[in-house]
């Protein structure tokens, strides 16, 4: 072994929120062995030496021979090492070559006379915390000499990042990203001079990483609330045009994201230094964890233990196997629609009382599919990775049971049949109301129970009612039923036919209706003849409707016996639930220029109907003198034009939500809405004014809401019109 001595210097000056750079001098010492310990940084930040520390030297050759800090340099920074390990002779590179730290398999060759290249660097992707200090294997120094000297100057060519963290949490690792996915670690290629240039790094794809990890031990770091404490990143000089992302993890896994878009260069031989920031428990973003298991199944039953935590909220439910879709599942949890509770959660119990969802009732002999998706701090919206699922088979019913399902009562309507089902000591009752064409299919008791079992949701107890409505007039319906013993054991089918209630009509009443419109509101005055009604249904629907033929049937006729058997249909409206106003009823919202049917029944105190009534109304609006914004009454337009104000608009995913407020001129009413470009386009300003009717509103209130679908081009628009009903050419007012 040689025993050829060379000596290093370096120095490294710190950065606050501004870089500043080292001054590098020139040392001479002997050296002697020494033992472990590491560089670290000493009084206004210079770079110490610590006893062990491995230097890789190339000594006038293509490769390094391996050296060691001698214990008198421990500490400090200047020192003597002494080779520990010699290299292979390979060929001349014309100097000598110093590269802290050691690795092996380095290289390095002549790019000038006064300029080598050293390969086969890494930069570590993962950095051990150090008190106080930086990760040694991560920090690369250089230094050149002629091939007959043995003095060295080192000079730095990393940097670093200082990061002050104060706070409560007790950090397990800090990761480093720049917004521009520079490489940060992995091999490299080092430039060294052997002038007064300083070193340059090259970082190569190969094994390269965009982020860099400081690994702070199993037991972390402890922040102080009310000392910063520094973390140190060794980095190559990377300019950070477009900032960077430190993401902070405590010993529990919860994270606090940090992110400057903000140009911050890390230089070489400088010291980033980053302002103070509180890291608290209360502000770092648990992860989620859901878990959820199958405890036990009955025929009746499903006990579930489930437990959340991290979530802010979660939401969870139950559905047939055939009938479980996760973008459906998705939907429902990310549009709120599937009920939620918030907090950590734990639950075990029956799965028909489970408090994130469910119907509350299981077919026995189906299998479901039990979902649960929790969210957190920034866990917004769910996605198929982020579903629990478990799948559960309900056991089946047999037969063989010797619970007896009555009838206990019937109850029935013009177009409804209701009847009461009791069975003493049953679990739970299976029962439906087949119409004739339903019962058809169903010849035997075997597919009759068939169907119950596999198409009907049971009623847990003694009781259950079941219902049929909108039966046809003159139809007969068919109950079906039977009840399940505490063992899961059906007994005998239960069967029996009924009719619902036949309308009754007073042919000697007429009833007529005065129909008139004012803006988008229409009235209608029924007006009666020889008779006296107490209510009326209606319907209000534009002509082109389907709802007409489809449901209707297309006539006079068969449209009265629908309303008279079908009250309750949801399109079919009543005096009951929405009083008439001044002895007329009032529909708003609807559309000028398109044609509508009224459709018009009474019935009296004694459940008598009325012959039906139908008219047909196209509702229009009287434009008056329109005044236009040009030619000779342009200055009126203008002189009358009301104000309009912006509130918070934002795009909100694929909807926009526009506020704004109009505050119209004196003596002036306005209407104002917000209409798409391919709503606006292309009218005349008279069409326009329908358009504003029709998709708008009276402006009564001074603010206004809208949501529009999947469009950037909207704008406000606003007619008025004055005492004299004259309307204005309408007015548009850019979304900003």
């Amino acid at each position: 072994m040689k025993n050829k001595i060379f000596i290093l210097a370096l120095l490294l000056a710190s950065a606050g929120c501004v870089q500043e750079e080292m001054t590098e001098t020139r040392h001479f010492h002997a050296v002697t062995e020494g033992v472990d310990t590491k560089v670290s940084l000493g009084e206004r930040n210079t770079v110490l030496w610590s006893k062990s520390d491995h230097v890789a030297v190339f000594e006038d050759n293509e490769l390094a021979g391996k050296y060691k800090v001698s214990d008198a340099s421990d500490g400090e920074q200047k020192a003597d090492f002494v080779m520990v390990e010699a290299s292979d002779n390979r060929g001349s590179i014309g100097a000598n070559l110093a590269l802290y730290p050691y690795s092996s398999g380095l290289t390095a060759s002549q790019k000038a006379s006064d300029a080598y290249l050293v390969k086969g660097v890494t930069l570590p992707q993962v950095q051990q915390y150090a008190e106080g200090t930086f990760f040694k294997e991560s920090f690369l120094m250089t230094a050149a000499a002629d091939a007959d000297k043995s003095e060295f100057s080192f000079r730095n060519a990393c940097g670093l990042l200082k990061l002050q963290l104060s706070g409560d949490i007790t950090v397990s690792s800090i990761q480093l990203k720049g917004n521009a996915s520079e490489i940060l670690a992995g091999a490299a290629d080092i430039t060294i001079y052997n002038d007064v240039r300083t070193p340059s790094i090259e970082m190569l794809e190969e094994n390269a990483s965009t982020t860099v990890v400081l690994d702070c031990g199993a037991e972390g770091v402890r922040l102080s609330p009310d000392e910063p404490k520094p973390f140190y990143i060794v980095l190559p000089p990377t300019a950070f045009a477009s900032g960077f992302q430190v993401t902070v993890v405590d010993v529990n896994n919860g994270k606090m994201i940090l992110n400057t878009s903000k140009a911050n260069p890390v230089r070489r031989s400088g010291i980033l230094t980053m302002p103070e920031v509180k890291v608290n428990s209360a502000d770092m973003d648990v992860p989620v964890r859901a878990e959820m298991q199958v405890v036990s199944t009955s025929f009746d039953d499903v006990k579930i233990k489930v437990s959340v935590t991290g979530a802010v909220e979660y939401t969870g439910g139950y559905k047939l196997k055939e009938e479980y879709n996760v973008s459906n599942v998705l939907r429902e949890a990310n549009w709120k629609t599937s009920p939620r509770v918030s907090d950590n959660f734990t639950y075990e119990g029956s799965l028909k009382s489970f408090p994130a969802g469910g119907s509350g009732v299981l077919m026995p002999g189906r299998s479901y599919v039990i979902w649960l998706g929790a969210y957190g701090k920034t866990v917004k919206s769910l996605k198929a990775e982020d579903l629990v699922t478990v799948e559960v088979a309900v056991p089946a019913v047999t037969s063989g049971g010797t619970v007896s399902a009555e009838v206990k009562d019937v109850r029935a309507d013009f177009n409804s049949v209701e009847v009461d089902i009791h069975a003493d000591g049953a679990s739970m009752i299976f029962a439906a109301m087949l119409t004739q064409n339903e019962m058809m299919a169903k010849s035997s008791d075997g597919d009759k129970i068939s169907y119950l079992l596999n198409k009907v949701a049971p009623v847990s107890g003694e009781m259950a009612t079941v219902t049929r409505t909108g039966i046809p007039s003159g139809e007969e319906v068919t109950l079906i039923a039977m009840a399940v013993d505490a063992q899961g054991h059906y007994g005998d089918l239960l069967e029996g036919s009924y009719s619902p209630a036949m309308p009754k009509f007073d042919d000697s009443a007429v009833l007529t209706a005065d129909i008139g419109c004012e803006a988008r509101t229409m009235k209608v005055k029924p007006v009666v003849s020889n008779g006296d009604f107490q209510h009326y249904y209606y319907l209000v629907e534009k002509s082109v409707s389907s709802a007409w033929t489809r449901i209707l049937g297309g006539s006079l006729a068969s449209a009265e016996a629908f309303v008279t058997t079908n009250p309750d249909h949801y399109l079919i409206k009543n005096t009951v639930d929405v009083p008439m106003v001044d002895g007329a009823i009032v529909i708003d919202g609807i559309e000028i220029g398109e044609e509508y049917k009224i459709l018009l029944i009474g019935q009296k105190a004694d459940g008598t109907y009325s012959r039906a009534f139908m008219a047909v109304f196209t509702p229009e609006v009287d434009l008056g003198n329109f005044i236009y914004n040009t030619g000779d009454t342009k200055d009126l337009w203008l002189a009358s034009q009301p104000m309009v104000t912006f509130g918070t608009c934002v795009k909100d995913g694929e909807f926009a939500i526009i506020n704004w407020s109009v505050m119209p001129a004196e003596g002036m009413t306005a209407y104002s809405a917000c209409l798409t470009s391919a709503l606006a386009e292309g009218c005349t300003p008279e069409e326009l004014v329908i358009r504003i009717f029709n998709n708008g509103t009276k402006v009564i209130p001074d603010k206004m809401e809208t949501m529009l679908y999947g469009d950037d081009t909207s704008a406000v628009y606003v007619t008025w019109c004055d005492a004299e009903g004259n309307f204005y050419e309408p007015a548009m007012f850019v979304v900003p």
